[in-house]
């Protein structure tokens, strides 16, 4: 009777730890292939698309957010999607294919830098229609309604 409630035993802790394991190892496995659909500027844009200013950009934002990364090294550098993507980049570049989604989605979308000291700008995109505009910066959205 021991020997058979020790293999009971062993057996549930098996199947836990099986379970344990699949549950752990799904949203990673999850995460590739979301990260690996997206392999040009135009799919973000796509996954976005028919939807108001805001949600357009908070989708974007959040599509953006699966792959970002800040990267120094690559100051100054002209990143394609897939460099971007891969590598990581700086407010800059950011900002540049926000912009860039920004007017395939069809909305006014520019670049602003502004100074922050007297050697350091930053960069980040605005995105606008004749309802709203959107700061979009690096992973963040702030949107405000025009009256």
């Amino acid at each position: 009777m021991k020997d058979r409630d020790v293999l009971k035993l062993l057996n549930t802790l098996l199947v836990v730890f099986i379970l344990v394991l699949i549950i752990l190892i799904t949203p990673i496995i999850l995460a590739q292939f979301s990260k690996d659909e997206i392999s040009e500027i135009d799919d973000v844009a796509n996954s976005c698309r028919d939807s108001s200013l805001e949600d357009a950009g908070s989708c974007v934002v959040k599509i953006t957010s699966d792959f970002y990364k800040y990267n120094v090294e690559n100051v100054g550098k002209d990143l394609s999607f897939s460099e971007l993507k891969e590598e990581g980049g700086v407010c800059s570049s950011w900002s540049e294919y926000y912009t860039e989604i920004g007017k395939i989605l069809g909305y006014n979308a520019e670049n602003v830098i502004i100074s922050i000291s007297e050697n350091i700008d930053h960069e980040f995109s605005v995105w606008s229609n004749e309802k709203s505009y959107c700061v979009i910066d690096q992973i963040s959205i702030n949107c405000t309604e025009l009256q």
